[in-house]
């Protein structure tokens, strides 16, 4: 798999002593989210009348070789319908390059993320692997954690969410390795221990969420091709390095941050953060104490009103907190070039499409919603998007359960039109 690289102490005081934090007039945090979400009001109504959960079905188990068999397949599949655009390139590499470019992969435009760049930006780095006869390197920061939000998602372990998106990294790898046997390896770098006390969650939560979808890799057969290391890791061995980047940047960031109080990316951030703070042990809480507690007298609507009120000052405060947070971690990451100095040899994938990167599509073009922060759904013609939990309850989908799954919540949901008769 991809060599972690290690650097020497000289090296590492090297850029210390070298290094200079932006001006506040320099920020510029747009590369953390290329399309900042202009702030509307959502169209969320109460349902005006509760109804009975539906009635989950229990599988005996999830049939996790015929995932990987499935996979494989729809690799190849695509590589045969796009045959006559890669017979088209000149090099081998060029063939390779197209099948990243496709919009079966590629996320975000080509236009906005400059995609067209990366052809000779990740040239060298995929010529060298060619010269050797070794496999492609990809490196992925992502898999945190589930996001602790019930109207996204309940459950705190991996789900049929996160087996598409491992799926989908082998796909791409499998497609790549139908034109260029060594393949391709991907490096999931998991970053649940470096953002969970920036959204509420535990250690405990974190280290079991990639355990789980280590046992998942495993179970699909993909370990060759698909491993996992730990953001902590890298951040570990540019310690000294990181350190005094934080320190220099902190200051200056928070500066630009109390000055713009108005501006677009840091308060789609602010949204973003709030949305995937921990809300189940805490706004939860509060708000069924509203709406249950002395209901059988008069309501106090002065109480009830300050209640709400604090419940939603907090809940943005502690959004603000984590998203400065996060956005500041980035930052350094950023400035530090972190990831691709821990692995020079390695193509940089992401998440959030962006110039010089691979934005990815992790489960299909369809889906916008991450793994980790959704659950798994079926439509009525057999396709998988990610949605939120709230949409599936209140479309009254069928949810899916494995026998003997440690967690009372669904692996999935189906629409009830693709559910088998009962």
């Amino acid at each position: 798999m991809t060599i972690h690289v290690e650097v020497g102490s000289q090296e590492a005081s090297a850029f210390k002593e070298r290094y200079r934090p932006p001006s506040v007039d320099e920020i510029d945090p747009s590369f953390i989210h290329m399309n900042p979400a202009v702030m509307e009001r959502s169209h969320f109504a109460a349902l005006k009348e509760y109804v009975e959960p539906v009635e989950p079905r229990i599988l005996d188990a999830l049939d996790y070789e015929a995932q990987a068999r499935a996979t494989a397949e729809r690799a190849e599949q695509f590589v045969a319908e796009i045959s006559n655009r890669l017979d088209r390139q000149q090099t081998l590499y060029d063939k390779l390059f197209e099948i990243m470019r496709s919009k079966r992969f590629r996320a975000g435009t080509v236009t906005q993320t400059r995609f067209d760049d990366n052809r000779e930006l990740f040239r060298p780095i995929i010529e060298e692997h060619i010269a050797e006869g070794s496999p492609l390197q990809f490196v992925l920061p992502s898999f945190p954690f589930k996001h602790k939000n019930p109207v996204k998602v309940s459950r705190r372990s991996p789900d049929m969410a996160e087996v598409l998106c491992l799926c989908r990294l082998y796909e791409i790898c499998h497609a790549l390795g139908r034109i260029y046997e060594p393949g391709a390896q991907f490096t999931i770098i998991a970053d649940g221990m470096v953002y969970r006390e920036m959204f509420g969650i535990t250690a405990h939560e974190a280290l079991r969420y990639r355990q789980r979808t280590t046992e998942m890799i495993d179970e699909l057969g993909f370990a060759d091709t698909i491993a996992i290391t730990d953001m902590e890791n890298l951040v570990d061995s540019r310690r000294e390095g990181f350190d005094s980047v934080e320190e220099q940047l902190r200051p200056v960031f928070a500066r630009w941050w109390s000055s713009h109080p108005d501006d677009l990316r840091r308060a789609s951030l602010i949204s973003a953060s709030t949305a995937n703070l921990n809300t189940a042990d805490t706004v939860t809480d509060d708000l069924v104490q509203l709406a249950t507690k002395d209901v059988l007298l008069d309501t106090e609507e002065e109480s009830a009103g300050a209640n709400l009120e604090t419940i939603k000052t907090r809940t943005v405060k502690r959004g603000e907190e984590g998203a400065f947070e996060f956005a500041l971690f980035l930052y350094v990451l950023s400035e530090m070039d972190l990831v691709r100095s821990c692995y020079p040899r390695a193509v940089r994938a992401t998440v959030h499409p962006k110039p010089r990167q691979w934005g990815l599509h992790l489960v299909s073009r369809e889906s916008r919603v991450f793994p980790w922060q959704g659950v798994a759904y079926k439509n009525a013609n057999g396709r998988w998007r990610i949605k939120y939990e709230i949409d599936m309850r209140r479309e009254r989908a069928i949810p899916v359960h494995i026998r003997g799954d440690d967690e009372m919540f669904p692996f999935y949901y189906e629409c009830p039109e693709s559910s088998p008769a009962q």
